[in-house]
């Protein structure tokens, strides 16, 4: 997967896995592994993201959006056999 469009901003790290926040219609966002220096995975939060990104203290990701809310992104969830699950939208925080 190539990266497609503009970068809303710098990427975020957290453990081996780097976040880019495009700047687009859909509030991509790409997942990459950096051991490996490959795209991995992208969310798309269904609306315009605004800049900035950030890891909380609870390991998940922050994202401020359109609407007056920040979106809450699950990165470090486990499958029940132990291995990593693909990152998902858990909800969006009213501000």
């Amino acid at each position: 997967l190539p990266l497609t469009g503009v970068v809303q901003s710098p990427p975020i790290f957290s453990g081996t896995y780097a976040y880019v926040l495009m700047r687009d219609a859909k509030g991509t966002i790409f997942e990459i592994d950096t051991e490996v220096g490959e795209i991995i995975g992208r969310i798309e939060l269904g609306r315009r993201a605004g800049p900035g990104i950030t890891v909380g203290s609870d390991g998940r990701l922050y994202i401020p959006a359109e609407s007056q809310g920040i979106a809450v992104i699950e990165i470090n969830a486990r499958k029940p056999d132990g291995n990593r699950a693909k990152p998902s939208l858990v909800g969006t925080i009213r501000t």
